[in-house]
């Protein structure tokens, strides 16, 4: 089946520096319903005011991809990472034995971000941690793999994430038949006449068809599949 879920319709938690959006169950955001989808665990919609952020935490045992749609972050971790991540930068740690990190928005403008979090294949593995800038003006661009193919990172769990970018008046169709979630980042689609607008996201499970999306404005959609074996 196909589910929509607008952003009015995900979990929230607004503590000023932070307002946050939950695609399934996170923190005091409790839907039994809504515990996560094949692999996935958490998709956070978050918005960080300036000077704010979140100090160090740690992590175990799950793949973190954040990808920054507004602003920048700063990172540092317990293994030594640090430095900025920024609009159009994807972000990827694998948690696995253990690690502390913390994530603040130096800028004096907010940040805003989708966080991802993805079951790893195997766990207690050693923790890593990598990031990498990528064109957001390309149509197709895979951010992350389990092969790293086509200079993607690196995540352990048949899962992929990729990026399209559409210009008003261009189509999107679902390739294959492994389920996915897809995430309007920016802009808005058109999907059998209904729009659909940024914060929206679209779970399809394998056994249906998806119609055709078409931009309304310029567009950034990320595709999360996985195998339908897992």
């Amino acid at each position: 089946m196909i589910r929509i879920i607008p952003p009015e319709h995900w979990g929230t938690m607004n503590i000023g520096w932070l307002n946050a959006k939950h695609l399934y169950s996170f923190g005091n955001y409790y839907d039994p319903g809504r515990m996560g989808f094949g692999p996935l665990r958490v998709v956070n919609h978050d918005q960080v005011a300036a000077g704010k952020g979140f100090d160090p935490h740690p992590h175990s045992n799950m793949e973190i991809v954040t990808i920054i749609l507004e602003g920048e972050l700063r990172h540092a971790d317990a293994l030594g990472n640090h430095g900025a991540i920024r609009a159009g930068d994807v972000q990827r740690m694998s948690a696995g034995t253990g690690i502390v990190h913390s994530e603040i928005n130096a800028s004096d403008a907010s940040t805003r971000l989708f966080q991802i979090w993805i079951e790893p294949a195997e766990y207690h593995i050693e923790p890593s941690y990598e990031q990498r800038s990528f064109d957001r003006t390309q149509r197709r661009t895979v951010l992350v793999s389990p092969d790293q193919r086509e200079d993607s990172l690196l995540i352990h769990q048949d899962a992929t994430i990729i990026h399209y970018h559409l210009e008003q008046g261009e189509t999107w169709q679902l390739e294959g038949q492994d389920p996915a979630c897809l995430l309007i980042g920016n802009g808005s689609v058109d999907l059998s006449d209904k729009a659909l607008i940024t914060g929206t996201a679209i779970e399809i499970d394998t056994d249906e068809t998806f119609d055709t999306l078409t931009a309304l404005e310029p567009t950034d959609l990320y595709e999360i599949r996985w195998s339908g074996m897992l």
